[in-house]
């Protein structure tokens, strides 16, 4: 039984290596970027985002419960109406 696989007629290339020693090299500050802040506003505009979103949630959630609460006493006006007849 042969022992060479039969894609052994791939051509053999020489020891000299593909690869350079400056393939890689460490970024140095010059070829870096910062993405830094030039105000110190965006921290506080996130913040105030978030709190101006949290009281409409709870404005909207307020509003809810007091239509709820409306429908209720209503509800409960119309079964005592009918019972009291």
């Amino acid at each position: 039984m042969k022992q060479i696989p039969s894609h052994s007629n791939t051509p053999t290339f020489g020891v000299k290596s593909q690869t350079t020693s400056f393939l890689y090299q460490p970024p140095t500050k010059a070829n870096t970027v910062r993405y830094k802040s030039k105000s110190g506003l965006v921290g506080a505009s996130l913040f105030v985002i978030a709190v101006v979103s949290f009281s409409l949630f709870l404005k909207g959630c307020a509003d809810d419960v007091d239509r709820q609460q409306t429908a209720s006493f209503k509800y409960q006006e119309q079964t005592t109406n009918l019972l009291s007849k």
